[in-house]
This record gives structure tokens, sequence and C-alpha cells, in this order.
């Protein structure tokens, strides 16, 4: 973990690791531990009290989120509904 120039080495030894966000989010929900996790997968149980931001100080810098999607030669207006609602969200 980084906060600025100062570097705090996080120890390796979590008794749950998981690549799905709701598995950890859960765990965090029922007081197993702590997660960093993308605000939309945490917001909702932020919200209502479940969760606390903590560490601030050492949190990521954001990282860029790119669609892809094969080019079409007709209009697809539920792509592009989608593409809108995404970048709106993530704007």
């Amino acid at each position: 973990m980084q906060n600025g120039a100062s570097e705090v080495a996080w120890p390796e030894g979590a008794v749950l690791k998981s690549n799905d966000g709701q598995v950890l989010l859960q765990a965090a929900v029922a007081g197993e531990g702590i997660l960093m996790q993308p605000d939309f997968l945490v917001s909702a149980a932020m919200a209502n009290g479940e969760l606390v931001r903590i560490l601030d100080a050492y949190a990521p810098p954001p990282k860029p989120v790119q669609m892809v999607y094969p080019r079409s030669r007709k209009s697809l207006p539920k792509l592009k509904a989608f593409i809108d609602f995404v970048a709106l969200r993530l704007a």
C-alpha cells in the first residue's frame, strides 16, 4: 500500500482469498475483515451503513475502464443506450 512517497507492506497471510467481488463483499459485511473493491460494488453496503471507508490515504489511483464491442454497419440502439448509461455512471 502506498501513501504518496511512503509505502507500507501488506501481510500476505489472508484467511480468505477470492476473485469474486461479491464473496469478498459478503465476508466484509459479515465482519470477517476488510476489502478493497470498486465503489460500484460496495456503494449500497456503504450507503446503508454496513461498511465504512477506512485507509483513505492509501486508496490506489483510479484505473481507466474501456468498453470494447464489434463495429456494426447498422445502428444498435440497445448498445448505444448501454454505452451512454455506463459513460454517465463512470464520468
